[in-house]
């Protein structure tokens, strides 16, 4: 039976094909549609910085109604700290009381190109539970990323305790850092897992067990980053 809700999944892109795929979904959004950066700096069409070489790197894939197959439409990195300064860092002047440790790490090159209309925040969950589980089977407790206001507002009314790290800084426009205790962040997204299995069943009239957001979360795989 056909669902309000498609089929989406995130795969670790650990191998080539995969990877490549990764960055060419970044080079769409942050080189073509946003122009964050130059498109003449990566000719293959694969944007990337120094900081792949150590990061988790997760793809988001959509199944469309009736076909067999998937296609790209989401990425999201993880980098860990503690060996190396994050990008945030660098990037925004953090609270004296952040520690960056082997036991945090950073959020970025958030990207999500293709994904049909109308499906809301679904694609944003489904990259922001992925990362949660990564990030607690690497072991790490706090993450941190950069956010825009507008996406800042929209994750926090969605249920994710976001923590302000540091005054706001200019990074492609108006950027604010912010912390998330890993556990928190998993607490948030079973709120926000509740509120779209609450639309879902809207939607669909009468209540169901055959919820195509539960089969979607259960079926991540985690995986640690080699540093």
């Amino acid at each position: 039976m056909q669902t309000p809700y498609p089929s989406y999944k995130v795969v670790i892109a650990s191998e080539d094909q995969t990877r490549c795929a990764h960055f060419q979904i970044r080079y769409m959004v942050y080189c073509e549609k946003k122009k964050y950066e130059p498109s003449n700096l990566f000719p293959d069409g694969y944007e990337r910085d120094a900081h792949d070489a150590h990061s988790l790197h997760m793809l988001l894939k959509y199944q469309p109604p009736g076909s067999q197959n998937h296609r790209n439409v989401g990425a999201l990195r993880l980098i860990p700290g503690g060996n190396r300064p994050l990008p945030i860092e660098h990037l925004a002047d953090l609270n004296h009381k952040e520690s960056i440790t082997d036991a945090t790490g950073e959020l970025s090159r958030l990207a999500i190109h293709g994904a049909p209309a109308g499906h809301d925040s679904l694609p944003l969950f489904v990259l922001c539970h992925a990362a949660q589980r990564h990030a607690a089977a690497c072991g790490m407790s706090r993450l941190y990323f950069l956010a825009r206001p507008a996406l800042a507002r929209h994750l926090t009314r969605n249920h994710l305790p976001l923590q302000q790290a540091g005054p706001p800084c200019y990074h492609r426009g108006k950027r604010i850092p912010y912390s998330l205790d890993v556990y928190d962040f998993a607490k948030g997204l079973n709120q926000w897992r509740h509120k779209l299995d609450n639309q879902w069943l809207s939607a669909r009239g009468s209540a169901s067990t055959n919820n195509p957001l539960k089969k979607c979360c259960e079926t991540i795989e985690t995986k640690k980053i080699s540093v």
